[in-house]
């Protein structure tokens, strides 16, 4: 490899490691379009509970750090799933991320 091209094959995969670090990676299932995610115990306050879903994603891309964003959003995405395969309608945080990437989640039905 010639020593001039270095430069500009490190930036470049600099760009794709960060591009990809910003991506959304869990698709949502058709079935799990129509749960819902609650923001408070109080909204589910007359439903039936169903169980705990967990969800675990990936924190870093390489050594690239993902946003606290699409982590979040991924892990949404995995607990609506999860919560569709159990026939739940809503979902509720039971507590923020963990630093590695995992999240739990408690399913009701509602409706």
């Amino acid at each position: 490899m010639r020593l001039d091209r270095i430069p500009v094959l490190a930036i470049a995969v600099l760009w794709l490691t960060s591009s990809v670090a910003g991506c959304v990676w869990v698709p949502l299932d058709p079935q799990a379009e129509s749960v819902r995610v609650a923001t408070s115990l109080e909204a589910v306050q007359d439903c039936k509970k169903l169980g705990v879903v967990r969800s675990r994603t990936r924190t870093r891309i390489g050594f690239i750090a993902r946003s606290e964003e699409k982590i979040s959003e991924e892990l949404t995405a995995l607990a609506r799933n999860n919560a569709a395969e159990m026939e739940a309608d809503t979902i509720v945080a039971d507590g923020p991320p963990s630093v590695d990437g995992r999240q739990r989640f408690l399913a009701y039905r509602c409706r």
